[in-house]
This record gives C-alpha cells, structure tokens and sequence, in this order.
C-alpha cells in the first residue's frame, strides 16, 4: 500500500485575494494558468513526511480534465451531465490523492486544490460568467463542508468510492448530511452497502427514508461504535429488513 501524502496548502486570505484576480480571467486563461502548477510557494505541515509535489498533483489535473472533457467539456453543462461528472471525479479523486485524512479535513488544503490545480474545472462545473468575471458561490471555493472537490472526496471517504459512483444523488446527501450516520464512517459505509446490494423490490429512495427514521430511533439506545464489523453490518441488516417489511405490510 502506498504511502499517504500530505498535500500544499492556501490560507484563506490568501485563496481570496488570489480569487478576486483569477476570476476575471475567461476560461481559456484559467486553463493556461493552471497548466503550470507551482508549489515553490507551498505550505505544508511541518512535520509532513510524505509531501504531493507539482507531478502528483498534475497527474490528478489530467485524470479530472479527462473526465470533464468526457462531459463537455470547455461547453457548458448542467443537470444529470453535472450529477454524473460527480460521481467520476468524487471516485477518481479518492482512488488517485492517496490523501491522509487528517489532511483532507483542512480547509487550505482545498482551497489549493480549487485555485492552483482546477479553478478552470470550478468554475466550468460551477460557476457562471458574466462582464465582471465568473460568479462561484463563495461556499464552492471557501467553505469546508460544501468546497467543490474536497466535498466530492469526503463523499467517497465515508460511503466508499463504488457506493458514490452508485448511488443517486438524494440518497449520497441522505447519507453524508446526517452527523449520525456519516460522523462514524463505519456505519455510513454498512448502510451504503446494504442499500446498493438490497433486492427487495423497494425504490431505493422509499427505502432509505424509511430507514432513516427507523436508524435514527435505534441509534439514540443502541451504541455502535463500540460493535465489531459484523455486528455493525448484522445491526444495519436488521434496520433494512424491519423497514422493508414495514414498506410492504399493507394499509
């Protein structure tokens, strides 16, 4: 198994100035910019043993690019082209940045990633251009909980890369936007799992707000982080089924 690596970072104030420069450049500029990546300037932890350098972080750029062009790519897109794009990069990323997690729970580290390696892809996939320049909600390039990639990774991080690349879209926010379900990787990995495996006839969507509720009842008497795997998974098991029959038991 490879090494996990620390990867360079850009502080708030920093990531904002540079922003409010970048974001007048038309498209093609952002993408010539980004063509050169450059760490001379780099922070990184002190300590960081194992540090992404400019080729590491350019081979990422090529596979997010590869897939962007897949979708459209420099032509605007939207709708199901967008949800889809996610699911590749949100797998492609994971798979390829081999990235400590403590790491990946560093807004800087995102805010590098967004402006120095794809802010064309940003703003492709989430911005709007207008005379004054490109118009990205703030939350996109500077919020930890919805930064464009860091978002996707995390996604992958505590569902599993095959669950996103997967599932629909409502059912991965169902997922990560519950501190219950998606603060304990463990668990939200066992329900992903169960919920692309299940084959009792149920939508899927049905299913899992069902099994929402009946989780969140069990969770506030039942203590799962102190569970072995396979009682984590027999536990989540038992949710399903109760829920499944509850979808089907007539009125």
């Amino acid at each position: 198994m490879a090494d996990l690596q620390c990867y360079p970072q850009l502080d708030s104030m920093r990531a904002t100035q540079e922003w409010a420069t970048m974001r007048r450049d038309p498209l093609e500029a952002l993408e010539a910019r980004m063509g050169t990546i450059q760490c001379s300037d780099a922070v990184y932890y002190p300590t960081a043993m194992h540090r992404a350098d400019a080729s590491t972080l350019a081979g990422i750029r090529t596979g997010v690019i590869e897939r962007a062009r897949q979708y459209g790519y420099p032509v605007a897109s939207r709708g199901r082209k967008n949800i889809d794009f996610d699911r590749e990069v949100a797998y492609l990323i994971y798979e390829e940045m081999e990235i400590l997690p403590a790491d990946a729970a560093s807004n800087d580290v995102w805010n590098f990633l967004n402006l120095r390696v794809l802010a064309d892809i940003l703003v492709w996939r989430w911005g709007t251009w207008h005379e004054d320049g490109w118009n990205v909600s703030p939350d996109r390039l500077f919020q930890f909980q919805r930064t464009a990639f860091g978002r996707l990774w995390w996604r992958s991080h505590l569902l599993g890369p095959e669950a996103v690349k997967h599932l629909g879209e409502d059912q991965v926010v169902q997922l990560v936007e519950r501190p219950r379900i998606s603060g304990y990787p463990p668990l939200a990995r066992s329900v992903s799992r169960r919920l692309l495996a299940d084959m009792s006839g149920n939508s899927r969507d049905d299913l899992l707000r069902v099994v929402m509720k009946r989780l969140g009842r069990r969770l506030a008497v039942t203590h799962v982080h102190g569970m072995a795997q396979d009682q984590l998974d027999e536990f989540v098991d038992q949710v399903f089924d109760e829920s499944s029959a509850a979808l089907n038991r007539p009125e």
